[in-house]
């Protein structure tokens, strides 16, 4: 629901700044209406003001475009004014009764205790999902010289200190997330399952789909870019497509990571 709220709120400022544009338009249009009547094989245009006798107009009058824009313009205002209204009545509907996910936590405790909800609550999903058991690959200590001890604040280790303000800001976020949980697909090359482990299993928890997160930080060297690029295809080729079901992130030595803009892409896929 906050997602829709969300989307209802932009829609909203939307109409209301077309609103305000065609309001001026208006302001200024010509007088008059526009008619337009079939004889034969033309159609004839007329001007129709107030209550005076229609005047025709030639086919190459100006005030043709100028008419048609207007009445245009007045269909656009009075369709935006309707839709503004219908959504402050729908988020006030949701703001006075909620949705019907909602309704379990409205209940008193006392009566929450003896209902079977027809969806889990958020936080007893996240709880489970967090939960699951996975198998973990083996980070290189930085004492073998591979890689930097960078770890969150649950402890997991990390492969990088950008992996790591990710995590940091998943976590801000109160985003729930996996480190390296491994994934099935379909080498197209091969054509033969493999193993892959991305950086960030992600749940977005308002539609409760998972997400992957790839990030990409050593683009200047030819052995990973290839490599990487070959991962990043065989994700798509298997149906987890970028801005869709897969967040790709990049640097580079000349383009480090730019942490405003991680937070942006939070915002848009994770929230």
């Amino acid at each position: 629901m906050r997602n829709l709220k969300e989307i209802l709120y932009v829609r909203e400022k939307e109409l209301l700044n077309l609103i305000r544009m065609k309001q001026k338009q208006l302001k200024s249009a010509v007088e008059g209406t526009l008619y337009a009547n079939q004889h034969e094989n033309m159609i004839q245009f007329y001007r129709g003001v107030s209550n005076k006798a229609k005047k025709y107009l030639r086919k190459d009058d100006p005030l043709i475009s100028q008419l048609a824009q207007k009445e245009y313009d007045q269909s656009v205002l009075d369709s935006a004014k309707q839709e503004v209204e219908l959504i402050r009545r729908l988020t006030a509907f949701y703001d006075k009764k909620g949705d019907p996910e909602s309704q379990y936590d409205r209940m008193l405790a006392a009566k929450r205790s003896r209902v079977k909800p027809f969806r889990e609550p958020d936080d007893e999903y996240v709880r489970k999902w967090l939960a699951e058991p996975f198998p973990k690959l083996e980070i290189t200590d930085a004492s073998q010289g591979e890689y930097p001890n960078y770890y969150n604040d649950e402890g997991v280790k990390m492969r990088s200190k950008s992996e790591l303000i990710i995590a940091d800001l998943l976590r801000k976020k109160g985003i729930p997330y996996r480190h390296e949980y491994p994934l099935n697909l379909l080498d197209p090359e091969t054509q033969r399952m493999k193993t892959v482990f991305p950086d960030f299993m992600i749940l977005r928890v308002r539609d409760r789909k998972v997400l992957f997160w790839e990030h990409l930080g050593l683009l200047e060297k030819p052995d990973y870019l290839r490599k990487n690029l070959c991962k990043i295809r065989t994700y798509e080729m298997n149906g987890y497509l970028p801005g869709y079901s897969l967040i790709v992130s990049f640097e580079t030595s000349f383009a480090p990571l730019n942490i405003k803009l991680i937070e942006q892409m939070i915002e848009a896929y994770c929230v």
